[in-house]
């Protein structure tokens, strides 16, 4: 349990470091269980392994990823494309592992990421989000393009 958001730490990925390529992989993994509990993902199989660290090692220029920790545990990461024709930050995907969940963890990824938006000059951040978690996405600042509550596009204006 977290007791002082003080421990929780965000820092910018490094992609030739194994150790971070295996943390962020092994909780893309995770996500996708979440995401299609029917699908049939073999955590600890090599071959998924390998492909998820392929994937994020040749990810392009235009994606950042960052790590949270609580304590030297890992605990979250966020995704983020930076598409400068829009001159906007694309939240692809901000995971938390369960046990770090509800203590700040997904909270300091979204301020770590409007920051960056930020001090780089973007306009605005704009994301797709699920239902389930819209509400943590508008209390930081984030607007539902439609009206249904199943529409998942959200944006954030940068001041």
């Amino acid at each position: 349990m977290i007791q002082n958001s003080r421990l929780i730490t965000i820092r910018t990925a490094n992609l030739t470091k194994q150790a971070d390529l295996e943390a962020i992989a092994k909780m893309k993994i995770v996500y996708n269980i979440e995401l299609r509990p029917k699908c049939k993902y073999d955590f600890y199989g090599k071959t998924i392994f390998n492909r998820e660290v392929s994937d994020i090692k040749h990810s392009g220029k235009n994606l950042r990823f960052v790590l949270a920790y609580v304590a030297d545990n890992a605990a979250g990461f966020g995704k983020y494309f930076l598409n400068n024709l829009r001159n906007q930050v694309e939240g692809r995907v901000c995971f938390v592992y369960p046990e770090f969940r509800n203590f700040g963890v997904g909270g300091a990824l979204l301020k770590e990421m409007k920051q960056y938006a930020k001090d780089n000059g973007y306009n605005s951040i704009r994301t797709f989000a699920a239902p389930k978690v819209q509400h943590f996405h508008e209390k930081g600042g984030f607007v539902r393009l439609g009206k249904d509550p199943s529409d998942q596009l959200m944006i954030l204006k940068l001041k």
